[in-house]
């Protein structure tokens, strides 16, 4: 046996026998083993805003995910608490497109669970074989857990194709909440359809925190009444404000981050604008876009054929500069120099965000079109979308993340105007964001983030401006689009 299939399974028989540990316990024991590595303590936050790669992927291991369909369909699944007795389960039905992140809560609803303990979505194995795929929640992927990709990322049609196909769903570590999600049937997708409903189970689910009670006679001791199913409480759960704003398409990650905050003073605003996200998106006149987008295009422009000749140091030539200058908006009220690169600070800054959102590459000192550069540059309307995909960090669990997401959130319903930073900054502060000095968050952290590079830069060059963070109509739709999921 290799070592790495002795850790495995050191991690698996652990786990199947740490009924009565506490999280942190069974993270020790695991440590101990060599199975992980440190971890922070459980609900503490990160400090900085360079998280690790959201994206650990074994490297020796094939994808077991199949492709996503063209079309939605509607997934009739059966959902079974493994080894309860008698057994209990649920029917659920879901659009195939979900992300397995939104699923999660569909499931914590199916079985009135309170989301508090860690879980993972596993396909082709049982929730810790090396040889399976792991779909892992936020707090494993920030943990560098080394099997497996982050669950936001998968859908569910990529995981489940046909009646009979399998995934197993994992919930808190501890009692080890194991359940089967199997395929029972594809149903056309009717308009109007909810994002999830229940429509038949059996029995009371297990309570939080109950050593993982299954059998009728363990659940008497912590339930009331272990044969009671109520699919009408369910559903109520899944037509709520939460999954109405899911199904509208919103992204999950900002309802995640949201959530976080309904218990601070900043809710009450939050939820105000989390409302008015709601609401249908108002039509951006393809002209008005295409004059937002000019300076992205600008460079995209100059950098077709043979790219942009850097100077040796790696800037842009003066001749560049300038006329870079007169197109980018946010050069409109820099009072420094224009004509070297490293004095024209929005300038750069703009020009390293092409790169960053993988517009421009660079390669022996040029900038060149990447393969997402040429297609944008041909096709306004593509650029639009590439840029309203691509400014949310993709990192959960980091301090860029959660900022962007709710800079988004502000921009996308103010109607013009000045940004306002403060009631952000507020905000993050509430959700326990501190700096490595244990400060809150402040405005200029928020102005360095590179969604502003986007958002800032989306107006005629032309308009006055005194500051970062005026808001237009097309930046106003950006921010918007960006927090939709299609």
């Amino acid at each position: 046996m290799s070592s790495e299939q002795a850790a495995a399974d050191a991690r698996k028989a652990i786990l199947a026998k740490a009924d009565r540990l506490s999280l942190p316990e069974i993270r020790a024991l695991l440590d101990q083993l060599g199975a992980t590595g440190g971890v922070e303590p459980v609900g503490a936050k990160r400090t900085d805003a360079n998280p690790v790669d959201a994206s650990p992927v074994h490297a020796n291991r094939e994808s077991k995910r199949v492709r996503r369909r063209r079309t939605r369909a509607i997934y009739r699944l059966r959902v079974d608490l493994n080894r309860s007795d008698p057994a209990i389960w649920r029917r659920l039905e879901v659009h195939s497109d979900l992300h397995l992140d939104v699923l999660h809560q569909v499931l914590q609803e199916a079985f009135e669970w309170t989301d508090s303990h860690l879980h993972r979505f596993t396909l082709g194995g049982d929730s810790f074989d090396s040889n399976a795929e792991h779909f892992l929640c936020p707090f494993d992927v920030e943990d560098g857990e080394e099997y497996g990709i982050p669950a936001y990322q998968v859908r569910l049609d990529e995981a489940l194709n046909q009646p009979g196909d399998e995934l197993l769903y994992l919930y808190d570590y501890g009692d080890n909440w194991d359940v089967t999600i199997r395929l029972e049937e594809v149903l056309n997708s009717e308009p109007g359809t909810p994002l999830a409903q229940c429509t038949d189970g059996r029995r009371a689910a297990p309570p939080e925190d109950c050593g993982s009670r299954r059998t009728a006679e363990e659940l008497a001791e912590v339930v009331d009444s272990p044969a009671a199913f109520d699919v009408a409480t369910i559903n109520a759960a899944l037509a709520g404000p939460h999954f109405t704003l899911l199904a509208a398409g919103i992204n999950p990650q900002l309802m995640l981050v949201t959530a976080r905050l309904t218990t601070t003073p900043s809710y009450p605003q939050i939820a105000a604008r989390m409302s008015e996200l709601a609401n249908p998106r108002p039509t951006l006149d393809p002209e008005v876009r295409n004059a937002a987008l000019a300076p992205h295009l600008w460079f995209l422009q100059r950098a077709e054929g043979d790219g942009i000749e850097l100077t040796s140091a790696g800037y842009l030539k003066p001749t560049d500069v300038e006329a870079a200058s007169a197109i980018l908006p946010a050069m409109n009220s820099w009072q420094s120099q224009r004509n070297r690169e490293i004095n024209a600070f929005p300038l750069l800054r703009f020009r390293e965000s092409l790169q960053h959102l993988g517009l421009l590459r660079k390669r022996k000192n040029r900038l060149l079109l990447t393969k997402a550069g040429t297609e944008s540059l041909a096709d306004p309307a593509r650029l639009w979308s590439h840029l309203a995909d691509r400014i949310r960090a993709n990192k959960p669990g980091s301090f860029e993340h959660d900022a962007t997401l709710l800079i988004l959130l502000f921009a996308a319903t103010e109607s013009g105007g000045l940004l306002h930073l403060t009631p952000i900054a507020q905000a993050l502060g509430d959700h326990g964001w501190r700096t490595e000095s244990q400060t809150l968050p402040t405005t200029a952290m928020l102005r360095n983030l590179p969604v502003l590079d986007v958002l800032d830069n989306l107006t005629s060059p032309t308009e006055a401006r005194s500051n970062r963070c005026v808001l237009t109509e097309a930046s106003v739709a950006m921010a918007r689009d960006s927090l939709h999921v299609e």
